[in-house]
């Protein structure tokens, strides 16, 4: 997990009851999944998470899919993290976009983001 702007950290896909309690734990209320397969809502629904999906493809992400991603980011409460299957490419580029859109990042701070390990 990486954290990328205050309220924004981005991840890997929360796995069984031990990955939605840790989010609940570091104040997460909206898990935001830009991966393309359906996200475990029931799970984070008995941990009082929110779930959002809004999947994009390893082609890049369309100018309305950024605007949706940062008006979740700027608009639903608490903190939101945002995943991928892996945390490799799709969920740090999504929240990198969505940090540099919102101004709290750069756009080399979002490339950085991207960038890391």
């Amino acid at each position: 997990m990486i954290e990328v702007a205050p309220r924004l950290i981005s991840g890997s896909v929360p796995e069984g009851d031990a990955g939605f309690a840790e989010l609940k734990r570091m104040g997460v209320c909206t898990i935001v999944s830009v991966d393309g397969t359906t996200p475990d809502v029931a799970t984070a629904k008995r941990y009082g998470l929110r779930y959002v999906h809004m999947p994009i493809g390893y082609h890049g992400i369309d100018r309305e899919r950024q605007l949706e991603i940062a008006r979740a980011v700027r608009d639903l409460p608490g903190s939101v993290y945002i995943h991928c299957r892996h945390r490799r490419h799709r969920g740090p580029a999504a929240a990198a976009t969505a940090a540099v859109l919102l101004n709290p990042l750069s756009a080399d701070e979002g490339v950085a983001v991207m960038n890391q390990p």
